[in-house]
């Protein structure tokens, strides 16, 4: 009888679903009694107004918080409010309808490594206060409405991976020169039909994705990157053939320096 109750009370919430604002303040409690580094508060159907809510409980948990979690919400605005969570360093708002970041929540979470805020959209814009995350690692803003990538995301110096794919990015700015630790870009699903000379001093790069843009060549700098592994530059109309996916730094190097010099 207890195990058919116990699946009945289990049944009728998942039909209820999500209680959002009130579910959301009993995790927050929750956290803060067990100290717990995780805050999660995902698929609540949490609404811009329930977040300010729940962000009001935020002083009891910032002390130990370093994750948020808030994928697959309602939210369409991330306030500045988050950051009392000032030991954060991971932020999870995934698939959310967002269409803005407030500028001084970058600012105030310097301990941030990575931020997600994929999937969503309706984002067109990101504010240029990235300098403030001295920490950045990981950023990962593709499938969204995005028009191009803040000038300060290349002073993040010791961003690792940026993924921007599926947006409508025209260009890359000849300041991402400045990413010495980037390992992983992936900018495929674009607008773009020129990549910087400058990409040849981010030494670190292992895995470039630019397939489904208007690249006609490939900059000559792209064949010095002795760490490049992968090179993904398929369905590029304007690129000469081989627009192919290669995985040796053997043909990495040929295939970049075919595109930049337009013979094999």
């Amino acid at each position: 009888m207890h195990a058919s109750s116990s699946l009945a009370e289990f049944m009728s919430k998942l039909e209820q679903g999500p209680q959002g604002v009130e579910d959301a303040c009993v995790a927050v409690d929750r956290c803060a009694s067990e100290s717990s580094p995780i805050l999660d508060l995902q698929q609540m159907m949490l609404t811009d107004e329930d977040l300010n809510v729940v962000a009001s409980k935020f002083q009891t948990v910032a002390e130990h918080v370093t994750t948020l979690n808030l994928f697959m919400n309602e939210i369409t605005v991330l306030p500045a409010s988050i950051a009392q969570l000032s030991n954060l360093q991971v932020l999870k708002a995934g698939c959310n309808p967002l269409k803005e970041l407030q500028s001084g929540l970058l600012e105030g979470l310097s301990k941030l490594r990575e931020l997600d805020i994929g999937f969503s959209d309706t984002l067109e814009d990101l504010p240029d206060s990235f300098h403030a995350c001295h920490s950045l690692k990981t950023l990962h803003a593709g499938n969204g409405l995005l028009k191009s990538i803040p000038l300060s995301v290349f002073r993040c110096e010791n961003l690792e991976e940026l993924h921007v794919y599926g947006n409508s990015i025209k260009e890359i700015s000849n300041e991402i020169g400045c990413l010495r630790s980037l390992r992983v870009l992936s900018i495929g699903r674009n607008q773009i039909s020129t990549l910087p000379d400058s990409i040849s001093d981010c030494g670190a790069l292992e895995v470039l994705h630019a397939y489904e843009n208007c690249l006609a060549t490939l900059p000559q700098g792209l064949s010095k990157l002795n760490n490049l592994k992968t090179l993904n530059v398929d369905f590029n109309a304007d690129l000469p053939i081989p627009p192919r996916s290669v995985f040796s730094v053997a043909n990495v190097k040929a295939t970049a320096a075919f595109h930049a010099n337009g013979t094999s």
